[in-house]
């Protein structure tokens, strides 16, 4: 923190953020946080239409994708050249060019960030591209999700990479969570799982309805109602995905929260690996090296599966067992206190020797 007197450093944040108080990005929490921590934070929200009185929607279309893109990198070294930052933290940026970074670096001194939220080797399901792989050594420092990506990123030319877990927002899972009785009765059930949907999901679903047919199971979450095939599944989906406070009172009303990983996050963790526990919520989630042992401690404040067989026996055990889950619901809600994004950031810039004032 910058002492009386001193002048802040200046942070240009190359984001997406969230365009409808209905709906939240991961973006959208690491401005405050970063002004909390005594940076003067500016934002550019590069995922938009730059085409004056062209919707965004229109311009994912060829040619107006190409044009698009090029007037975004135009306007982030417009912006860089005007705001002349300190340090430029870009999370994700795929619409971010090289020759925008090699720009950048000639007509700034700015210490250039990123974290990339995805994979960014895996170019196969639309998560990345090559204009990314080709920027990733640019950047001084690269942030990463998954301990496996580390040395991978390093070999790939990265210059400094540090690990950097999902953090998640206390200011909005340390909220005073009030439900009405109409919420209580719309979320509660016995078991849940949020989150959009994927083969892989419904199929662990269907397999866990087959063998728990009267199971109560709430399903809530992007693309299920239109993709979902399986009708034990279907009967269980309740709406879109939730953010914010619905989020937390829906897994707040489930006496089991599943969390399963997605295909790119196989070993590792996502950001319900956290916001589960923050929630005073109890998870069950998919066993990978970061839940059971790096992040967590598996038996004490996480639950892991990676069988059908497993998922069942620990649902029937805990639905029941009220004093177990109820330990190690709160021995998980002390853990994942370490992993508050205000925590995470801090120590990040430490590390980092990036201070947030000039000497």
């Amino acid at each position: 923190m910058p002492t009386q007197g001193e002048k802040r450093k200046k942070i240009l944040l190359v984001c997406v953020f969230s365009e409808s108080v209905k709906q939240y990005c991961y973006a959208d929490s690491f401005g405050p946080v970063l002004s909390r921590l005594g940076f003067e934070v500016s934002m550019f929200h590069y995922r938009r239409s730059f085409l004056p009185g062209i919707s965004y929607a229109k311009t994912m279309h060829w040619p107006l994708s190409f044009i698009n893109k090029k007037l975004c990198n135009y306007m982030l070294v417009r912006e860089v050249k005007k705001y002349k930052p300190d340090i430029i933290f870009v999370i994700k940026g795929e619409m971010i060019e090289p020759q925008t970074l090699q720009r950048i670096k000639s007509i700034s001194g700015a210490t250039l960030m990123q974290f990339y939220t995805d994979d960014p080797f895996t170019v196969w399901n639309g998560n990345s591209n090559n204009a990314v792989l080709s920027g990733l050594s640019h950047y001084h420092h690269v942030l990463t999700w998954s301990c496996n990506l580390v040395d991978k990123l390093q070999k790939h030319g990265c210059a400094r990479v540090s690990f950097f877990p999902f953090a998640f927002d206390q200011d909005i899972f340390n909220q005073t969570v009030i439900m009405s009785e109409d919420e209580k009765k719309l979320y509660t059930c016995d078991v849940c799982f949020a989150g959009t949907w994927e083969p892989e999901r419904e199929r662990w679903l269907q397999k866990l309805l087959e063998r728990m047919p009267t199971l109560s199971l709430s399903v809530w979450g992007n693309g299920w109602d239109v993709r979902c095939r399986a009708p034990l599944v279907r009967a269980c989906v309740k709406g879109p995905a939730l953010y914010g406070l619905d989020m937390i009172k829906l897994f707040r009303c489930s006496t089991i929260v599943l969390n399963f990983l997605r295909q790119q996050n196989e070993g590792s963790h996502n950001m319900r690996s956290f916001e589960i526990p923050a929630s005073c919520a109890f998870q069950l989630a998919e066993r990978s090296e970061e839940h059971g042992s790096l992040l967590f401690k598996e038996h004490e404040n996480i639950i892991c599966f990676d069988s059908v067989d497993e998922l069942v026996s620990r649902i029937q055990y805990f639905l029941n067992a009220h004093e177990s889950r109820e330990s190690v619901l709160k021995k998980s809600f002390a853990h994942v206190q370490n992993y508050g994004l205000s925590k995470q950031l801090a120590t990040v810039f430490a590390d980092l020797n990036v201070l947030s004032s000039k000497g």
